[in-house]
């Protein structure tokens, strides 16, 4: 009977999928053909234990979108390999926040076995001006379609976060991040340190 148990929780649980990362996105845009690189590591919570770690590389397309690539390792996924569209046909002005979202493909590795992943990372965002910098709140409700073993998987997250870009050093900027499970998902919490290449002028809508 308890070998009968175990076969059915290694079942189930081989039915959850394991090769999505964190958001780690805002309605920010890189300038066009500049680039933009993270490194953001994951502590999964629920359902899995583990660390993870992305690195994630963004360029600029035009004034509404960029393209991210991004490659992972961790106790979750043995590695993964991708790249993502943002599109922000709303961008954030005084009167509302920037509105859009990331379309993409990940191929990921875990225990031995492929997993394609499309993924839909819906996104909102808000820039605040504050003393030492930008400090930019965003969500995310990311959908997962996930093939793997022969199976179709739909995991669904609820994501929320922040970035901070500092004044004195507006080239790099820092984020945090929380997810949580909402269905055949993980729960998480994760931060991000990127560096943009190009020099970046923080604006200010009113003078000191």
């Amino acid at each position: 009977m308890r070998s009968l148990l175990a076969a059915a929780a290694l079942l189930l649980t081989s039915q959850f999928a394991h090769a999505y990362g964190s958001v780690i996105q805002t309605g920010d845009l890189v300038d066009p053909g500049s680039f933009q690189a993270a490194l953001a590591p994951q502590l999964m919570l629920s359902r899995y234990d583990g660390v993870n770690l992305d690195a994630l590389l963004d360029v600029g397309i035009d004034n509404a979108s960029s393209a991210r690539g991004l490659i992972g390792v961790g106790d979750g996924v043995d590695f993964e390999v991708g790249g993502l569209y943002k599109y922000i046909p709303f961008p954030d002005t005084e009167r509302q926040p920037a509105i859009g979202g990331e379309v993409g493909v990940v191929f990921a590795r875990t225990d031995g076995k492929s997993e394609v992943d499309l993924r839909f990372n819906p996104l909102v965002s808000k820039k605040l001006e504050t003393e030492i910098g930008d400090v930019s709140p965003y969500a995310s409700l990311p959908i997962t379609i996930a093939f793997r073993d022969g199976s179709t998987l739909v995991p669904i997250q609820l994501a929320a976060g922040s970035e901070l870009r500092l004044l004195s050093t507006p080239q790099l900027s820092f984020f945090a991040e929380a997810g949580l499970n909402l269905h055949d998902a993980f729960g998480y919490i994760s931060a991000a340190v990127a560096w943009r290449f190009d020099e970046v002028k923080l604006k200010r809508s009113h003078a000191n």
